[in-house]
């Protein structure tokens, strides 16, 4: 791998990380959905080559935490929505379900962490599935407070990538057609996805969110 790599892979992570961190600005907004899980998957896979040849130098127990870090802050995300759909529907299960915060679950042992962020994605998933029903007529809607299919997925990869450093057979697989790529191919490949497609999507916040865009593109800043 080249140097050259090397500094874009770190790049791409530190704009993996950024908008991790930012999840709720732009979860709704499918296509970057689509953008950001490929990139997921890509890193994974790059990650996965590099472990063919290079042990890696990250304890895995940092990368464990910093993965649980995310899927605690999504998780959060979605349950606040979904205690605020509670609250208009004064549904009791509901809002026992959507009743944790970020710091609550973070703090959850490992082995139980994904029980309670499960048991929302499935209780959302089947709140959105009602809304789609023919003759659906309630009055407030989960998808009224921005929840989507898309947040929910991109919310499940990451608990994915969290059991893969448990060793959870749950584990996300990648793709046949991304194990046969060399690194260069998949770093290539995936720098030229997010110069392409991404960074142009995000362009929809240079005016709606200027102080958002611009964290955007100072993680988009070559990292060397």
């Amino acid at each position: 791998m080249t140097s050259r790599e090397e500094t874009q892979i770190n790049t791409m992570k530190v704009t993996k990380k950024f908008l991790d961190d930012h999840s709720e600005k732009w979860s709704s907004i499918k296509a970057i959905v689509r953008y950001k899980n490929e990139l997921d998957e890509n890193l994974q896979a790059i990650a996965e080559k590099q472990k063919e040849t290079v042990p890696s130098s990250k304890p895995i127990t940092a990368l464990k935490n910093e993965t649980k870090e995310v899927a605690a802050l999504k998780a959060a995300i979605l349950a606040g929505a979904m205690a605020a759909y509670a609250a208009e529907m004064e549904d009791k299960v509901l809002e026992e379900v959507a009743g944790f915060t970020r710091a609550s679950v973070f703090r959850l042992p490992d082995a139980e962490f994904r029980q309670p962020v499960d048991q929302l994605i499935n209780t959302a998933r089947e709140e959105l599935r009602k809304e789609k029903v023919e003759g659906f007529d309630q009055e407030f809607r989960l998808s009224d407070q921005g929840v989507t299919d898309e947040q929910i997925t991109e919310l499940e990869t990451t608990l994915d990538d969290y059991s893969e450093l448990l060793g959870d057979p749950r584990r996300l697989q990648i793709n046949i057609a991304l194990r046969n790529k060399s690194i260069s191919e998949l770093v290539s490949g995936t720098y030229e996805m997010i110069q392409t497609k991404l960074d142009k999507s995000m362009l929809r916040f240079k005016l709606t969110d200027p102080t958002f865009y611009e964290g955007y593109e100072r993680a988009r800043v070559i990292v060397g």
